[in-house]
């Protein structure tokens, strides 16, 4: 497996497919496929010539519902990680740090609550 760095791998316990030697690399290395490095398109700048999606594409693809907001921001891996580093945890070995990225926030709408005997509850409350 390419790229399960010991903080991800702390958190892999040994299961189907991961054999005893690979879950052991995965807890004390970055790369333990170094081979398949090569075949990760993002590990790599941007293409020149990149034919990168717009503000509109990514609302498209994600097809809000009633209700909900949305933040968009493009940004370099870099710039994201530096402002959300849980959010963008890969090494830099993985993604490249100039490569441009959608982050996308979605607010979901507020719930519903519904008057009951006892006040108000959620949607599912009697």
């Amino acid at each position: 497996m390419t790229g399960c760095g010991a903080a991800v791998a702390a958190h892999t316990a040994s299961g189907p497919g991961l054999s005893r030697q690979m879950t052991k690399c995965m807890r004390t290395h970055l790369v333990c496929n170094p081979g398949s490095l090569g075949t990760l398109p993002l590990h790599r700048p941007d293409p020149v010539n990149a034919a990168l999606l717009s503000e509109r594409q990514v609302l498209q693809r994600i097809g809000l519902k009633q209700g909900e907001r949305i933040g968009l921001v493009r940004e370099t891996y870099a710039q994201a990680h530096a402002r959300h580093p849980a959010l963008a945890a890969a090494s830099s070995v993985l993604v490249a740090p100039s490569r441009l990225v959608w982050v996308v926030t979605v607010y979901f709408a507020k719930p519903q609550t519904r008057p009951y005997a006892g006040g108000f509850g959620p949607p599912s409350a009697p």
